[in-house]
């Protein structure tokens, strides 16, 4: 499993009135994102760690985007793609 997976419904607009505060950093991220296109999340964090975290601090890259997928699960523009996960039969399947 590639780990957690994302996609935005719509794209961001940052002049809207979403009814909360949305910060400056996080209003950048969403920018970043197309919507229907999914997105791995730990990829994104490797991609923009350095945009992000000036110091490179990959802890602080994923305290972002941690709020960049609540903020946008609560503005309902992100939603959270669910990976079916394999059974330990299938699992054990695998070729090694």
């Amino acid at each position: 499993m590639k780990g957690k997976i994302i996609q935005l419904t719509s794209k961001f607009d940052p002049d809207k009135d979403y009814g909360i505060h949305i910060r400056k950093q996080i209003r950048f991220v969403l920018k970043l994102l197309e919507p229907n296109i999914e997105y791995v999340l730990a990829e994104l964090i490797k991609k923009y760690n350095l945009t992000i975290s000036r110091n490179g601090n990959i802890e602080n890259t994923r305290n972002v985007f941690k709020h960049v997928v609540n903020t946008g699960k609560s503005i309902k523009i992100l939603e959270e793609i669910q990976v079916e996960p394999i059974t330990f039969e299938e699992f054990c399947k695998i070729p090694t």
